[in-house]
């Protein structure tokens, strides 16, 4: 693990009527996946949100590999992400 310990994400998502059809089958979805849902003032107490990296060199990935980056590791074996790079869809 990159810091010790399962981190608390945070899903931030906006409103919208799209957000509004799809959220119950999202909820029901992460239920299915054993994700459990906390207040964010719990999430953001953990405290990786409180690392500071260094500026990325590019934007692709969050906050995991821009930590990676900084700490120059090697990501560990992973499955490919199933979307494309930001970078391939925004020109």
């Amino acid at each position: 693990m990159l810091v010790g310990h399962d981190v608390r994400h945070i899903l931030l998502l906006h409103v919208g009527a799209f957000n509004a059809v799809m959220l119950p089958h999202l909820l029901d979805l992460l239920k299915t996946k054993h994700f459990h849902i906390v207040p964010v003032e719990k999430a953001q107490s953990d405290p990786v949100y409180k690392v500071v990296p260094e500026p990325p060199t590019n934007w692709e990935g969050g906050l995991p590999d821009q930590i990676f980056a900084a700490r120059k590791l090697q990501l560990p074996p992973h499955k490919q992400r199933p979307m494309q790079k930001p970078s391939e869809i925004c020109q």
